[in-house]
């Protein structure tokens, strides 16, 4: 029987038999294709719950080392400041965010916060310092407000990311292990330097992306002073996270047992504070500023203490001026602008040179003037001050000058006197020379030659009396006594410096026609006795020598010369 046979309702139940089964064929292929969407939707969310996370942790250690670095020249900026008084600015990559990834998502760009600490307190104990300085800086503890820099990283996946602290010159990381590893190591003690920048004002930001921090001098650039013990060993404690073990291995280089000056470091009296003793009988060079951060701190300091500084005489004759310079400074040892500064002489007057207001230096130069007329060396105190809330020995410095008898007014001379004389009838004073080069201890063989020539063409000249009124030494005590003589062999005359006029017997200056060759010349050779470690004279020293001459007919006149031996 053939299909044909068959019937009509047979046949088209097999068509659709086959009709079904090509069906079966279409549905697995589409269930195909559901499958490997499904697979790759898998695997994109594999990579989404495990290679981006790990991705993006590299990216946020890898900005932690360049906030790190930020930080690094943050300390950089701060020390600059501190040492030039010139205002710095710093970028902090504070946050970071991550590569834009196909079908995969970022978290939110991570933050960190830049903040200052609440305040605490840094102590200078024990350390005096010479001159004026040392009324204010008088062995009395001195405190000085101060706080730590902190940068702390909110990262979304680099969990144990440390926080980065700047204090008291040192930059360390501290882990949340309370495990600290120090970066920078500062130079808060370094060598016989100490160097103390207290940080002031409000700072408190936080940042997906890079801010900015000006770094403003509040007292600066840092003057150095010297100091030392005032028989109690001086001692720096300072506030810190940081232990006692942490600052012995800052400052190992610095002990005593490795050549430096730090002899302990323990606990400070407070918690949170550690103490730093240093070497007995050592000389320090101070260096105090503050910065101001961020807002609210004291943009000017208040004057604390007034210096003489500069070079000027102490010994000055009569109807001259003198100028002298005196500055102010703050409790940080550094100049203080715009502060009013008066002067009084207990003989003569004082005036200011320009202004008597400080100028950006805490300068005020003033200009003393000696009393027209003394009769013989007269002491004169200059009493310069300025008003304040600071104790009156600070806010005061007074110079001792000595005022001599230039005309001979008041000596055994006839009046008349006349300062370097140079013309006309008269002795001239035509060289001062150094002889022996540089003195050493009790070496006599370095002393001055002053040499004179007589211009007087009618009459000779005698040295009947001579007196050296003053001796102005370059970073000594003035000599005491000295000695005259026109020849190493030849008699000698004594005398006390600033005292009274001495009998003298040296060669005469014959008058001018009556010399051959022109003005008769002698050489007077003068040797002064100092109490120091030296004996004689050097070059950049400075006195004056005051000669009653006689001529040929028994009269008398009276001259002054200033020699500075080279």
């Amino acid at each position: 029987m053939t299909d044909r046979d068959l019937p009509a309702d047979r046949g088209t139940a097999r068509t659709d038999r086959q009709r079904f089964r090509g069906d079966d064929r279409a549905v697995s292929a589409v269930l195909g294709s559901v499958l490997m969407f499904g697979l790759a939707v898998l695997l994109v969310a594999l990579v989404q719950l495990n290679a981006v996370p790990a991705a993006n942790q590299q990216v946020e250690f890898e900005h932690n080392q360049r906030a790190q670095g930020d930080m690094q020249e943050f300390q950089e900026v701060l020390t600059r400041t501190a040492a030039t008084g010139v205002e710095g600015t710093v970028k902090i990559e504070a946050g970071t965010g991550y590569p834009t990834r196909l079908f995969l998502f970022n978290p939110p760009r991570a933050t960190g916060s830049l903040d200052l600490s609440e305040s605490g307190t840094a102590t200078l104990d024990n350390a005096r310092a010479a001159g004026e300085a040392g009324d204010y800086l008088n062995g009395t503890e001195r405190s000085f407000a101060t706080k730590s820099v902190r940068y702390q990283p909110n990262y979304n996946e680099y969990r144990n990311a440390p926080t980065t602290v700047y204090e008291n010159g040192v930059l360390y990381n501290r882990y949340e292990s309370d495990q600290s590893l120090v970066q920078e190591r500062g130079a808060l003690v370094s060598g016989r330097r100490i160097s103390v920048v207290a940080l002031q004002g409000r700072l408190s930001t936080a940042s997906a992306h890079s801010v900015s921090v000006g770094v403003t001098p509040v007292s600066g650039p840092a003057r150095t002073v010297s100091v030392a013990d005032d028989g109690t060993p001086i001692t720096l404690t300072v506030p810190t996270e940081l232990s006692v073990d942490d600052w012995e291995a800052i400052l190992d280089d610095e002990r005593t047992a490795n050549g430096g000056y730090v002899a302990d470091i323990r606990p400070g009296p407070d918690e949170g504070t550690v103490t730093i003793e240093l070497q007995q009988g050592v000389t320090y060079d101070l260096r105090l500023a503050a910065l101001g951060l961020g807002s609210d701190f004291e943009r000017t300091t208040a004057p604390q203490y007034l210096v003489d500084v500069g070079e000027s005489r102490s010994t000055v004759p009569e109807n001259t001026t003198q100028q002298f310079t005196v500055e102010v400074r703050d409790r940080y040892n550094n100049p203080v602008s715009d502060v009013a500064v008066t002067a009084t002489a207990s003989q003569g007057t004082v005036t200011p040179v320009e202004t008597n207001r400080s100028d950006s230096d805490g300068r005020v130069t003033l200009s003393y003037e000696t009393p027209a007329d003394v009769d013989e060396t007269t002491p004169v105190t200059i009493t310069a001050s300025f008003n304040g809330t600071a104790p009156a020995a600070q806010r005061e410095v007074v110079l001792e000058r000595s005022v001599f008898d230039a005309d001979g007014s008041g000596s055994d001379g006839d009046g008349g006197n006349t300062v370097n004389p140079g013309t006309g009838q008269s002795v001239a004073l035509v060289d001062s020379e150094l002889v022996g080069g540089t003195c050493s201890s009790r070496n006599q063989d370095c002393v001055a030659d002053l040499t004179f020539q007589n211009l007087d063409a009618t009459a000779g000249r005698s040295v009947s009396r001579l007196r050296v009124s003053f001796y102005s030494a370059q970073g000594d005590a003035p000599p005491e006594t000295y000695t005259v003589s026109d020849s190493p062999s030849g008699p000698t005359a004594t005398g006390d410096v600033g005292g009274r006029f001495r009998n003298v017997s040296v060669t005469p200056l014959a008058a001018a026609d009556g010399a051959a060759g022109g003005p008769d010349e002698r050489t007077y050779r003068f040797a002064f006795d100092f109490s120091g470690n030296r004996d004689g004279v050097k070059r950049g020293d400075f006195f004056a020598v005051e000669i009653i001459y006689e001529d040929d007919a028994g009269r008398r006149s009276t001259a002054t010369y200033f020699g500075a031996p080279d």
